[in-house]
């Protein structure tokens, strides 16, 4: 469903860290070639070769670097990465531990880039209007009426199949349970 918005080497080259101090290496997610929505998976090229990070949540950082078995390690070929906010501004950033010996030099990511907002033409949007408004000018990353056409970048063989699920969570907030149950067949009967 959304094959064409997932980001891989080469198309997405591969960054440079920001910063490196202690072991551990920060890989700014500002830097990547498209907007960043979701991660898949990250190597990043060592001394060791090519290594797989594997991603931790922040709960079980500590954990993880202070275990034996489970912290980075040379002989294993094993980093631990996790996202937290850029240590220069007000983004994401992948941070990778690595332990001594192991020297990480650049990042290969794959994830999940933001679709773009569709766009039918001939209007100016809120966004563009705001900003003329706030700013008077500079707005053109905004769409406007001379904006060529966006289209979707969802299969449009999904597009019922996301209308569903749309009413299904509609439902469920307003805790409508016959409809909830009716999409919910509806969406069990043309996914399986």
């Amino acid at each position: 469903m959304i094959a064409n918005l997932i980001v891989t080497y080469p198309e997405q080259p591969e960054l440079e860290a920001f910063t490196s101090s202690d072991n551990v290496y920060e890989f700014k997610m500002s830097e990547l070639e498209y907007p960043y929505l979701h991660f898949k998976r990250a190597y990043v090229t060592t001394n060791c070769g090519l290594t797989k990070v594997e991603i931790v949540g922040q709960g079980r950082l500590n954990d993880i670097l202070s275990d034996s078995l489970q912290q980075p390690s040379k002989t294993w070929r094993r980093l631990v990465g996790t996202f937290a906010k850029s240590s220069d501004e007000n983004n994401i950033s992948l941070y990778v531990y690595a332990v001594d010996g192991f020297t990480v030099d650049t990042l290969r990511i794959e994830y999940v880039r933001k679709p773009k907002t569709c766009f039918f033409g001939g209007y100016n949007s809120l966004e563009f209007k705001q900003c003329v408004a706030t700013n008077g000018e500079n707005c053109s990353q905004y769409y406007n009426t001379t904006t060529p056409l966006q289209d979707i970048e969802i299969n449009e063989n999904y597009l019922t199949t996301i209308v569903d699920i749309a009413v299904k969570e509609a439902a469920r907030v307003m805790r409508d349970t016959g409809t909830v149950q009716l999409q919910m067949e509806k969406i069990n009967s043309i996914t399986n």
